[in-house]
């Protein structure tokens, strides 16, 4: 984002690769992307000499982790994200519903995917992909999942 919508970018200090799956332009010269996240990165130089932005990046490596601690972690996490669906009803699933976690996928990339999808701020969003480790990330996302449940229930009850 550059100054057309109110300033020069600030990007953080970490951040995603971003492969570009699918661009649809409309008519004023926006597009809707469909990106798949990759290999975090931690800017080490920025240069704003030109329209957009520039900088030497140095890619983040995912540390080795107990794997049955992440196991562990992952099937809490998916039993939150189910009560919250199950608590939430049909609006959340069909929001949820194609990017739920695969079976077959690596504890990182769950991580990351819930990360992307959990209805969190994009403080929370950030800090959640600054976590140092799988593990750390699970475990934030059983707090927000678990504010979420807490928030709906709590409304649920007020009858809102």
């Amino acid at each position: 984002m550059g100054h057309e919508v109110g300033g020069p970018a600030v990007p953080h200090d970490m951040g995603t690769e971003a492969k570009i799956l699918q661009a649809d332009e409309y008519q004023d010269g926006r597009y809707d992307l469909l990106v798949l996240g990759g290999r975090r990165f931690r800017i080490q130089d920025l240069h704003r000499g030109k329209s957009y932005l520039e900088g030497k990046v140095e890619w983040v490596e995912e540390p080795k982790e107990d794997p049955v601690v992440l196991m562990r972690l992952r099937k809490a996490v998916e039993a939150k994200l189910n009560k919250y669906v199950d608590i939430a009803g049909a609006s959340i699933l069909h929001s949820f519903q194609s990017l739920l976690p695969m079976a077959d996928s690596d504890h990182a990339s769950v991580s990351y995917l819930l990360a992307q999808i959990l209805p969190a701020n994009a403080v929370k969003q950030q800090k959640m992909l600054e976590a140092q480790t799988v593990e750390e990330r699970l475990e934030m996302e059983i707090d927000v999942l678990n504010s979420l449940i807490l928030d709906f229930t709590s409304k649920r009850q007020l009858g809102h």
